[in-house]
């Protein structure tokens, strides 16, 4: 019997994943490009859990002369070719660094992870000196004591940025520092061969990106499109023991075990071409054999969630989102970088394979940004629902509720949970300005997208009918909505006008068992405050109000 080559579950040591039989999907072609391409320092961003680390550790035992541990890999070929050759190496882990211990000790512990690298050299370094000072000491004496320019990895180099994102003062103080930083580490180019800074966002490029501008930022580049992730092709060759597995476990078939993980995994795009699997989920479903959001669940989104939240964003917002390309190639996010941009840098939205036709004098067409899948939209929206209420049993019941009034066709109970979530969001987050139509529309997308459905939504301008058609079951629901400011005493009469719109376009001929609803929100009172039914019977319901 064959052995199945075991899942690198959280394992990001290229040197492990070799010697140790699990699978690994060979990436080491691009990292031969970049060598061969001529380039000398390189920007990599990717969402967290991507595998940015990996291809870290990947460069590690190559320049480290490791030629065992790549026998029968793509890259095999070039390391037989001069001049490449081993060649020091400094590895940073910036995600160790403690930046919410305040800025001296962030420099302290920068100091103490660049002389652990010093002692393994047998390089000395001054810890009394500021980390750029330290930087200098430690890649200029490596070069001069082993006469070699230095190879200098450093992972997650924005990290001690991003986790301060909720506190800017703190944050822009760490900023400064790692600024000064690499403008040390650009000064320095004599001593280096090679420098790849992997991250998240451009947060902290106002140092690198101004005062290290000789970077080559591969992040969108169709060259390096699948260097983290995983393709249908890897997945399909690499995994095929795996996916067999987890289909007789699953008491399913290959393809259609294929097609739910597609559903649930698959979508990720970083250059417009190529379509990824997340790494880490399709490691942890192989794993635990259950579909389930691995990958949003150890991102924790809960502060991102809650400033969306006060910022007046919803999960609609978010869908087929245009982000130009001066915005997403912008180096500084505290000052250019929109919330979209900031939500695909980390990993929430993803890049549609498509670019809108832009005329001829344009300089790039624009960025088209969506959910990467239907389970990142509905754990997103899961998590703003969450937000509402306050604990996972009530947001439960509520799901139920709507589940259970959408099956039977309840009105009435549906009516019970819109008007339940208008109270709870108006107590949570308060939006001081009146609310019009797409607030209200987009408040109850969110509840959908919670239960794993996609209503369609036709809007006919900013402060006029919104509709939404729900397909749940045998039913299909068309909910027209109007939202007034004022008494109460009209608002029957614009239900009733918004159902005699939905009536005319004749809509419900097309589905089964359809059910139209007219909803008026009354955003000065912040109710339902009238309503009008017609059912498949042809019964027709309005009643003096909500």
């Amino acid at each position: 019997m064959v052995q199945i080559k075991k899942l690198p579950c959280n394992i990001n040591s290229f040197e492990t994943i070799i010697t140790n039989n699990h699978v690994y999907v060979d990436k080491t072609a691009y990292l031969a490009k970049m060598i061969a391409d001529g380039g000398k320092a390189f920007l990599l961003l990717r969402p967290r859990r991507f595998g940015k680390s990996l291809i870290v550790s990947t460069l590690i035992s190559l320049f480290s002369g490791n030629k065992d541990l790549f026998k029968g890999l793509a890259i095999e070929k070039f390391l037989r070719k001069e001049p490449f050759a081993p060649r020091p190496v400094i590895h940073l882990d910036l995600a160790a660094a403690a930046a919410s211990q305040g800025l001296d000790g962030f420099g302290g512990s920068l100091g103490r992870q660049m002389a652990t690298v010093a002692d393994e050299l047998n390089v000395p370094v001054n810890l009394d000196l500021a980390p750029s000072e330290i930087l200098w000491e430690l890649i200029a004496g490596t070069a001069r004591k082993y006469g070699e320019q230095v190879a200098v990895l450093i992972d997650d180099y924005d990290t001690p940025v991003t986790d301060l994102w909720d506190k800017p003062t703190e944050a822009d103080k760490v900023r400064k520092t790692l600024g000064r930083y690499f403008t040390t580490l650009k000064a320095l180019d004599n001593y280096t061969s090679f420098v790849l800074l992997t991250g998240v966002t451009k947060a902290v490029l106002g140092g690198p990106y101004s005062a290290f501008d000789t970077v080559t930022d591969i992040s969108l580049d169709p060259g390096y499109g699948a260097l983290t992730g995983f393709t249908h092709e890897e997945l399909t060759h690499h995994f095929k023991a795996h996916i067999d597995k987890t289909a007789e476990r699953r008491e399913t078939s290959p393809e259609a075990l294929l097609e739910g993980m597609g559903r649930h995994y698959h979508g990720y795009c970083f250059d417009n071409e190529t379509l990824l699997y997340n790494p880490h989920s399709t490691l942890s479903f192989f794993d635990y054999k259950t579909f389930d959001d691995f990958w949003f669940s150890a991102s924790a989104p809960d502060k991102l969630v809650s400033f969306l939240n006060e910022m007046g964003f919803m999960p609609n917002q978010f869908r087929f989102a245009t982000v130009p390309s001066l915005l997403m190639d912008s180096p500084d996010v505290s000052r250019f970088e929109s919330t979209d941009v900031l939500l695909f840098r980390m990993g929430y939205l993803s890049l549609k394979p498509t670019r809108d036709e832009k005329p001829p004098l344009s300089r790039d067409p624009d960025y088209l940004l969506d959910y990467p899948n239907a389970l990142s939209r509905t754990s997103m929206a899961q998590r703003f629902l969450l937000s509402y209420f306050p604990s996972a049993d009530e947001t439960d019941d509520v799901i139920r509720q709507t589940q259970s009034a959408l099956t039977e066709g309840d009105h009435l109970s549906l009516i019970d949970v819109f008007d339940l979530l208008i109270h709870k969001i108006s107590l949570v987050y308060y939006v001081r300005d009146r609310k019009e139509v797409p607030y209200y529309r987009d408040l109850f997308l969110t509840l959908f997208y919670a239960m794993n459905l996609d209503p369609t939504a036709d809007e006919r301008g900013p402060l006029g009918e919104s509709e939404l058609l729900i397909r749940y079951g045998a039913r299909t629901w068309f909910v027209g909505l109007t939202v007034t400011h004022g008494k109460r005493t009209v608002d029957r009469k614009h239900a009733s006008d918004t159902l005699k719109q939905l009536l005319a376009k004749d809509l419900a001929a097309r589905y089964e068992n359809p059910l139209t609803l007219a909803l008026t929100v009354n955003d000065y009172h912040g109710e339902i405050s009238g309503w009008a039914r017609h059912d498949e019977r042809g019964r027709s319901l309005s009643p003096q109000h909500g």
